[in-house]
């Protein structure tokens, strides 16, 4: 204190209550940060997926829906048919037999049919999906979940246009008729 300067602190009561209401620990475990990795590959477009180009590490490349590509390059005004079918004595990659066009065995209509195909998209889980795919014939079918997976399921045609699928469990996914 400085000469000639006096100070009184008087402290009358002191009293602090703590009460622990909640007590929470976070533990966090810290390691040594490695070095940075070439991370996601920048790029790819809405449906595309990342798939390796090569055996070599990191190597990937965005790649469009298969099923997507397929519609867009065979069924361009989005019928459910084949495009090419219907100029397949025209097309470079005509549909052929024995060197010969599909068209020389069949004509358009035909062609049509046999080329037609549906997809089916359950987005309600059940275990017995109702398909009304319109091909008037009884088509192949490949089922795929949610996920992508496929599953074995052997159709009970119910007529030329209709089909059910049973399942174990219920699945919602794609039913593909070709």
């Amino acid at each position: 204190m400085s000469e000639g300067v006096q100070s009184k602190v008087e402290i009358v009561e002191e009293i602090t209550y703590v009460e622990v209401v909640e007590e929470i620990t976070n533990i966090v475990e810290v390691a040594i940060q490695g070095p940075p990795g070439p991370g996601m590959p920048i790029g790819g477009k809405t449906g595309e997926f990342l798939v390796k180009a090569s055996d070599l590490n990191y190597d990937f490349i965005w790649k469009p829906d298969p099923e997507l590509a397929i519609q867009e390059r065979y069924d361009s005004n989005n019928d459910g048919k084949v495009d090419l079918a219907e100029f397949a004595d025209e097309a470079a990659n005509a549909l052929t037999f024995n060197g010969r066009s599909i068209t020389d065995f069949y004509d358009k209509e035909e062609v049509d049919t046999i080329t037609a195909r549906y997809i089916h998209t359950q987005t309600l889980p059940s275990k017995l999906w109702t398909v009304n795919h319109n091909l008037n014939r009884y088509p192949s079918v490949v089922v795929v979940d949610s996920a992508n997976s496929t599953f074995d399921a052997v159709p009970r045609y119910i007529s030329l246009n209709t089909l059910e699928l049973e399942f174990n469990i219920a699945l919602s996914g794609r039913a593909f008729c070709n």
